[in-house]
């Protein structure tokens, strides 16, 4: 399945710094990391970014 670029692991290595940063009040419920990491998405690292597909802008705001 080559859509799924990453396995947990490697996304989880490449966002834990950010997901401790950002999102440490989610940890370790792993859906809301996610939720929180999608509205950081902008001042992620580099390389958690690209563990995510950049949200859409628009819509809310």
């Amino acid at each position: 399945m080559a859509s799924q670029a990453a396995s947990r692991d490697e996304q989880e290595h490449a966002c834990r710094g950010d997901a401790i940063h950002y999102c440490s009040s989610e940890i370790p419920n792993k859906e809301k990391i996610t939720a929180c990491m999608k509205q950081h998405y902008d001042e992620l690292s580099p390389p958690c970014k690209a563990m995510f597909k950049r949200p859409p802008k628009g819509g809310s705001s």
